[in-house]
């Protein structure tokens, strides 16, 4: 997460693997973490 989300509890720069697996988006409220889909662009850690 460039950004961060300090709301979310998350700072600029977290890791996508240190997000957990029950992560609900605040935005599109999509309720897990493995129905995201990374962009080609993206690299997942």
């Amino acid at each position: 997460m460039e950004e961060g989300n300090e709301a979310e509890g998350f700072a600029a720069g977290t890791s996508w693997g240190d997000v957990p697996d029950d992560w609900c988006c605040p935005d599109c409220g999509v309720r897990e973490k493995v129905d995201f889909v990374p962009l080609a662009s993206d690299s997942v850690s």
